[in-house]
């Protein structure tokens, strides 16, 4: 369900059904498999390239070495988890759907807050100005959230927006799979589709 790539392009991908992650180079091979918690959905990776890894089915997240694959610590977070990302700071954001809040935590995995958001959040991302932003499946819209947790904005979205991060929904398809979507241009403020292409 997950996936995320360190800054030596080696790929990390969450095994849902095994409860372990996998770790391949930039060629694809298989570096190696590491267990983690029940149900891993979400991945991230932070600045010094540790990993981090939403168990669901846990109510946690779990963060590795990046380099060994090896358990450094786990840390809770809300009910049924599922998004994450982390912020210029390194502070990781977890969405907690069935609690409806996102969850804060800092470097080292120490607890900063948790804040509520729409019902049924899943997918989460930072922008560059490091506000958060949360789709919110069942209410159907996106919360944009201060680096410090207050909520900003609200703003509709489509039927049940969905994603654990940025790399398992629109990103992971369309630059992954090279799934066929539009071209889209940005011609003076404005969003106009000029043809499709296929990205492999």
């Amino acid at each position: 369900y997950g996936i995320a790539i360190d800054s030596s392009d080696n790929v990390w991908v969450s095994n849902l059904g095994a409860d372990t992650v996998t770790k391949l180079d930039s060629s694809g091979g298989l570096v190696g498999t590491y267990p983690v918690g029940d149900a891993p959905l979400g991945i991230a990776i932070d600045s010094a390239d540790n990993v981090w890894v939403v168990n669901q089915a846990d109510d946690n997240i779990k963060k590795l070495n990046g380099s060994t694959g090896a358990t450094i610590d786990t840390y809770s977070v809300g009910d049924y988890p599922i998004g994450i990302t982390i912020d210029a700071s390194d502070n990781v954001w977890v969405t907690n759907y069935s609690d409806d809040t996102v969850t804060k935590h800092n470097s080292s995995g120490g607890l900063v807050g948790t804040y509520s958001v729409g019902d049924g959040p899943r997918g989460i991302s930072v922008d560059s100005s490091n506000n958060i932003w949360v789709a919110n499946a069942v209410s159907n819209n996106v919360t944009k959230l201060s680096s410090l947790g207050v909520s900003l904005e609200t703003y509709s979205a489509g039927s049940a927006p969905y994603a654990f991060g940025d790399f398992t929904g629109f990103a992971f398809q369309h630059f992954v799979l090279g799934c066929i979507t539009p071209v889209a241009l940005k011609v003076q403020g404005k969003l106009e589709v000029k043809g499709t292409m296929k990205i492999k």
